[in-house]
């Protein structure tokens, strides 16, 4: 009841922005529309939580089945089985090569109990089960609030929270957080996931949007509950030589970290007392925007301008949308909410390298899981095919037999990909890493003429599918 009177405040709170001076025709039209949806989905939420009406019931509300049901069907399907595969291509890649599958907002999401941010989620399901769709970066906004059991005394709690900073005076108000769920919780979430047998090899890259104001006990408290609930868990700065608030290692594989017996790298900015013992800056390196409007994102090759522009080669690249009723209801633009990240854009930032592309709403069936895919044709590797792997006239992956002999895949020092039936000098055998690489040597196979191109990857007895 409080998630549905919350929604129809909503509605109030729309009108007056939409009567307001200069409104735009388009903006308005985006903003009830957004209104509606909010509605609804706010609805369906409060239904599933009520558990007072058939689950069809809430589904029809939302529009969407949100259940165990659908994850569990999700598990079983090609794309899951895909996308872990193709996390073995790029598990010993540095960071800057790596594509990690996102969700913006991770935390806020309709699946957790009602406060002002779950009011507005941007995601459908808990963060868990978006670790269960193969997401491997996710993000917690954590703020500092008035503890609940004692508001007018001690010191306040670090809690997860949706809310902007509004300067009241010499103060800061943190409007939107309320009775919200404390860091910790979110935490052991996550925690929880990694220490499940089937999630042994994980690593997560955690993501904290810092409203802590340079308050020290914030921060000191903050990385107590980071020691306490995943601790020895956290690649560290000092755990690859580096000093505290160091920028995040770039150069630094997912294999690596593990290997090191670490599980997540936390990255956000610095803060004072312990806090950069256990989170890296996002550092110069970094580069971070909100999607432009559905589908605009170039693609291959088009895209090789903004490659070249900002520098995706020495960048992590980080795309998000957001959804949020209050996203809609700030832009000013009169273009409406900040653009939505499709399955054709995803697409495209797959093929030219982006590493963080960041959902919301994401759900088990979501056509964005299937676009994340850069690698296997659909439905392979196939039962019937053989243990190795080549590329197709499509630059999609298919398991062949060994024999005949196919013309190779072969990559230099400076990332230049060749087809040959004998790598040259200065080249190895090799597979790509990631979408961008899989362009590259398609590129490569057409001009050499070839219509399968044998990778370094073969499907070994006992092993499974690995790089050679």
């Amino acid at each position: 009841m409080a998630r549905l009177l919350g929604a129809l405040t909503a509605v109030v709170l729309c009108v007056g922005l939409l009567i307001a001076p200069g409104a735009h025709a388009a903006s308005v039209s985006d903003k009830v529309t957004r209104t509606i949806k909010v509605v609804r989905d706010d609805s369906a939420a409060e239904c599933r939580r009520l558990q007072v009406v058939a689950h069809d019931v809430c589904s029809a509300v939302g529009g969407l089945d949100v259940s165990e049901q659908r994850m569990a069907d999700y598990e079983g399907s090609w794309v899951h089985r895909a996308l872990a595969l193709q996390r073995g291509l790029d598990d010993a890649a540095p960071f800057l090569r790596q594509l990690l599958p996102h969700t913006h907002n991770s935390f806020n999401s309709a699946a957790y109990p009602v406060t002002l941010t779950q009011l507005d989620p941007n995601q459908l399901y808990s963060m868990r089960d978006q670790l269960r769709m193969d997401i491997r970066a996710i993000e917690m906004d954590i703020h500092k609030w008035p503890p609940v059991d004692n508001p007018l005394d001690g010191p306040d709690d670090v809690v997860l929270c949706h809310a902007t900073r509004v300067p009241v005076g010499p103060a800061i108000v943190h409007a939107g957080c309320s009775v919200d769920r404390p860091f910790t919780r979110g935490l052991v979430e996550l925690r929880t996931w990694l220490t499940e047998p089937q999630n042994a090899g994980a690593v997560v890259l955690l993501y904290l949007e810092n409203a802590l104001d340079g308050d020290v006990t914030a921060h000191e408290r903050a990385a107590a509950d980071i020691e306490n609930v995943l601790g020895p868990l956290v690649y560290r700065p000092a755990d690859h030589g580096a000093a505290s608030c160091a920028p995040m290692p770039m150069d630094v594989s997912r294999a690596a970290i593990r290997a090191a017996g670490r599980r997540v790298l936390i990255v956000g900015n610095c803060g004072p007392g312990a806090w950069g013992s256990w989170v890296h800056l996002r550092g110069p390196q970094w580069n971070e925007s909100g999607s432009g409007m559905g589908d605009d994102y170039p693609d291959y090759p088009a895209c090789l301008a903004e490659r070249a522009a900002l520098r995706y080669d020495t960048h992590l690249i980080r795309r998000f949308e957001d959804s949020t009723w209050l996203a809609t209801m700030a832009d000013g633009t009169g273009q409406g909410s900040p653009g939505q990240v499709t399955a054709v854009e995803t697409r495209r930032m797959v093929r030219c390298g982006v590493n963080l592309v960041g959902f919301d709403q994401l759900h088990p069936q979501d056509p964005r899981l299937a676009a994340l895919v850069w690698s296997w044709a659909v439905n392979e590797p196939s039962a019937s095919g053989g243990p190795c792997a080549a590329q197709g006239r499509d630059g999609r992956f298919r398991s062949v037999s060994c024999r005949p002999r196919r013309p190779r895949a072969c990559v230099d020092r400076a990332g230049a990909w060749k087809v040959a039936r004998r790598c040259p000098s200065g080249t190895t055998f090799s597979v790509p890493a990631n979408g961008f690489e899989n362009e590259r040597l398609h590129e490569a196979a057409v001009a050499a003429g070839a219509s399968s191109v044998l990778l370094a990857y073969r499907n070994a007895p006992g092993v499974g599918w690995t790089r050679q």
